[in-house]
């Protein structure tokens, strides 16, 4: 995920990669970071509903998608990549 992440930094503006909309457009509430700051403009909380109407104003379960790339937590060391949560909505 960091390279990926990376990646999208160098490539941001080329359309090369792009993000996933997981909050709609019309989105209001303040959102807020895990480390506990506000998305301060408005173009930082577009990247989190870009692409919203290229998929039929759909959203992601960015948490769903992370658990199935990178797999859950795992005490014993097994790799669960490929995890489907069972309670997301497909």
């Amino acid at each position: 995920m960091h390279h990926i992440c990376e990646y999208f930094t160098q490539q941001r503006n080329s359309k090369e990669i792009d993000t996933l909309p997981v909050i709609p457009e019309a989105y209001t509430k303040a959102l807020k970071s895990t480390n506990g700051e506000f998305v301060q403009t408005e173009d930082d909380k577009k990247i989190f509903s870009n692409n919203f109407h290229s998929f039929g104003l759909s959203i992601f379960d960015s948490a769903a998608l992370g658990q199935f790339i990178t797999g859950t937590y795992y005490p014993r060391g097994q790799d669960t990549s490929g995890f489907i949560n069972e309670t997301a909505l497909h």
